[in-house]
This record gives C-alpha cells, sequence and structure tokens, in this order.
C-alpha cells in the first residue's frame, strides 16, 4: 500500500471528546444517537447490520467511487452526526492497493486516523477508483472541519476498521462493500 495524503499541521491540541450519547429505540433496543438505519439495494447509500459487539455495516453505489464514499459517510455517521459538521476544510487522500479489500480498509484507516490524530470531521466525500495495470488507485476530497466538543457529539468511538469479513464486491448491477470496524 502507498498512501500520499496532503499536510497539515495539528488542529486539535485538546484530545478530549465527549462521552457518547444513546438513546432507546423502539422495542428498548439502545442505539447511539443520530444513528441512521437505512435499507440498502433499494438506492440508499448504506445500512447498519446487527453485530454482537462492533459497528458492521453494508455500503452500496453504482461505482466503485461512489460506494467507497457511501462507506465513509456509514462509517462518520456511526462516529458523529453529520449534519452538524461543516465542509469548510478540505483534504485529499491517494492511494493504491492491489485489490479492493485492502483498498477500503486502507481508505477507512486513513480518514480514521485523520480524526484521531488532526481532530477533522468529514461530511463529504468524493471518491473515484480505477484500475490500471494490476493495481487499484482511490483518489478522495474529504470535506468538513475541525472537531469541536461544543459542536459535535461522539456517538461511537470506532478504534480500528477490520479485515475480518471485509468485502467489496459487485452483485446485482451495482458495488457492495461489507465493513465492520472495532468499537
Amino acid at each position: 500500500m502507498r498512501c500520499i495524503s496532503d499536510k497539515m499541521p495539528s488542529l486539535r491540541k485538546d484530545a478530549g471528546r465527549p462521552n457518547r450519547r444513546k438513546d432507546t429505540g423502539k422495542n428498548g433496543d439502545t442505539r447511539s444517537t443520530g444513528q441512521k438505519y437505512l435499507n440498502g439495494m433499494s438506492g440508499k447509500p448504506y445500512e447498519y447490520l446487527e453485530h454482537t459487539a462492533d459497528l458492521f455495516f453494508r455500503a452500496f453505489g453504482k461505482s466503485l467511487g461512489e460506494c467507497y464514499g457511501n462507506a465513509a459517510r456509514a462509517m462518520f455517521s456511526a462516529m458523529i452526526d453529520p449534519r452538524s459538521v461543516d465542509p469548510v476544510i478540505k483534504r485529499t487522500i491517494l492511494l493504491e492497493a492491489n485489490d479492493l479489500p485492502a483498498l477500503m480498509h486502507d481508505y477507512l484507516s486513513e480518514i480514521l486516523f485523520l480524526f484521531e490524530t488532526e481532530g477533522l470531521v468529514f461530511r463529504d466525500f468524493d471518491v473515484s477508483v480505477e484500475k490500471k495495470e494490476e493495481v487499484y488507485k482511490l483518489s478522495a476530497v474529504l470535506s468538513g472541519e475541525e472537531f469541536n466538543k461544543k459542536k459535535h457529539i461522539v456517538l461511537t468511538d470506532i478504534k480500528a476498521v477490520t479485515y475480518h469479513g471485509l468485502k467489496v464486491e459487485k452483485r446485482d448491477g451495482q458495488w457492495v462493500a461489507e465493513v465492520l470496524c472495532d468499537i
């Protein structure tokens, strides 16, 4: 894997984040506030799947870029309500990998790294993925802002994106990614 991320000085000096806030949904189930449970394959960008301890989601797209963008949206929507994020900072990410699951892992891990180390939260994800000479290349422009503990409520703390059960494949004419994140 090769990663090139445009450099920017650290924005967050206070790494403290508020505690997660939970709401009790219908039937007494507990879900993080602001999480969207969307149905896939019907034109929706992603859906959250049942998992005993971790965050498991499926993202969809007509193109690989759209699928990768929707995977990032699903991950960030589980972390922070995207409606609270203003797209005032842009970051560019360039990645290469030999296969699509590795590219997805590295892409989501890079975004999580930017959140953890530079305190950036994102709302918009413009992604393109191409295959050139047996290598997949990803180019993404992310739009968001600095984390502000007065404005942004952390819904879920994601520790890492895992390879466990990670899939990126074409099904019924659209791209589908299945991702499990350690929380």
